[in-house]
């Protein structure tokens, strides 16, 4: 196994995980906090999607990310973490699309 092998299978782990993570919430489940102050998981899948892009777009590895939605980036930034109530954010379906077609552009690019 070489580095890019290895890479690779991380990044798909980490998708499958998500997926058996996320399996039976509802929409209304991402945006409970588990405790007082905390992220909801909407925020985080949100704050995730966002950084992959961002962090590794940085690089110039030459993946073709897809678009975020309009102001999608802005709604999963450090200062709407504490929103309370949430509002605004995505359905688990979104997330959960929109966290594939980053991971897959990714995962493309680590291929090339």
């Amino acid at each position: 196994m070489n580095a890019r092998e290895a890479i690779k299978i991380a990044l798909t782990s980490t998708r499958e995980m998500m997926g058996w993570y996320l399996g039976d919430l509802s929409d209304a489940d991402l945006l409970v906090r588990p405790v007082p102050n905390a992220n909801h998981i909407a925020w985080q899948l949100g704050h995730l999607i966002s950084s992959e892009k961002h962090l590794l777009g940085s690089q110039e590895i030459g993946a073709a990310w897809p678009e975020l939605p309009a102001g999608f980036a802005e709604q999963h930034k450090k200062e709407t973490a504490a929103m309370d109530p949430p509002k605004g954010f995505a359905t688990k379906a979104a997330y959960v699309d929109l966290f594939n077609k980053v991971r897959d552009a990714t995962l493309a690019a680590v291929e090339s």
